[in-house]
């Protein structure tokens, strides 16, 4: 590193900030739902965050989270 700051013709020294960015998923985003015996909902999607999603889903439904199952792929 210090020949690469002695070998500079410019050298600048900042503090810089950038906007906070979301990452993009690069595959395709989609999740089948349905209804198992036991009235459970069983999910199958493609997510990082498997646990927030059944929260997410349990609440738009009005449901406890137990009574909805998240399967990653």
């Amino acid at each position: 590193m210090d020949a690469g700051f002695a070998q500079a013709d410019l050298i600048l020294e900042h503090t810089f900030q950038t906007a906070i960015t979301d990452h993009a998923f690069i595959e395709p985003e989609c999740s089948i739902a349905r209804l198992n015996s036991n009235g459970r909902m069983e999910i199958y999607v493609g997510s990082q965050i498997p646990y927030s999603d059944r929260n997410q889903v349990a609440r738009c439904l009005g449901k406890p989270d137990d009574n909805v199952h998240v399967i990653g792929h």
